[in-house]
């Protein structure tokens, strides 16, 4: 599933991940502005649950690769921790196999002039069924610059409803192997309309963490939900 189709916002677990592109006949570049009410990764947020704004770029071609640099930068609440990032990603799409469509993913997260140190490289590896099942596992050896690895793993199903509705269903769970942070699970629940180039999402979301402040003096994210709007550029 790709961040140019149906703008699954890392944001929203995967606009921040490197996610793979549309099947496409030809070579092709897309560009995405995104606004989102908060900008979540692994089902927590990332900019303490403020407004956001981002853009996405992607290029992929018919053999099955694909890069791109993600940005986003969101209102800031006192001392600058991971407000405002860039991502670049670079991936291989394989072919089908049996209605499985295997991708691998290498992406590196900056998140510049913050306070402390957040960023981290992850590597990933997505199959996308086309009934819309998904199974997408993340691996860091030094999750968010915290002196701890993490695996984080993720089930997925995405509904056409038709008319450009849709409906998605997410839940995940991040391990992380230093007994100093704790480990967690998420769940999301996405309504989405697209029309033309606009895509819109409402989004719930839950994380059993909630409010702690426990890794990194941070915010997991309290149950909520947030809205988000794509408009496809290019």
């Amino acid at each position: 599933m790709s961040i140019t189709r149906t703008l699954v916002f890392a944001a929203a677990s995967a606009a921040a991940t490197a996610a793979p592109p549309v099947a496409a006949d030809n070579n092709q570049f897309v560009v995405t502005a995104i606004a989102a009410s908060d900008w979540l990764y692994h089902g927590t947020t990332e900019t303490d649950d403020s407004p956001t704004l981002g853009i996405n770029t992607e290029w992929h071609d018919r053999r099955g690769f694909y890069l791109g640099v993600q940005a986003h930068q969101a209102k800031e609440r006192g001392a600058r921790q991971r407000q405002r990032a860039v991502m670049g990603y670079v991936g291989y799409e394989l072919p089908d196999a049996a209605g499985w469509r295997p991708s691998v993913a290498l992406a590196r997260r900056e998140f510049l002039d913050s306070s402390k140190n957040w960023q981290f490289t992850e590597f990933s590896l997505d199959f996308a069924h086309r009934r819309g099942f998904g199974l997408r596992v993340d691996y860091s050896p030094n999750y968010y610059a915290h002196n701890t690895r993490s695996i984080a793993v993720e089930a997925r199903y995405l509904r056409d409803f038709g008319l450009g509705w849709y409906g998605r269903a997410a839940a995940g769970r991040v391990e992380l192997s230093n007994e100093r942070w704790l480990d967690h699970h998420y769940a999301q629940l996405t309504l989405g309309r697209s029309v033309g180039a606009v895509n819109v999402e409402l989004v719930g979301h839950w994380n059993n963490q909630g409010s702690s402040r426990a890794f990194g003096r941070e915010n997991y994210s309290d149950p909520s939900v947030a809205l988000q709007l794509g408009y496809r550029l290019w």
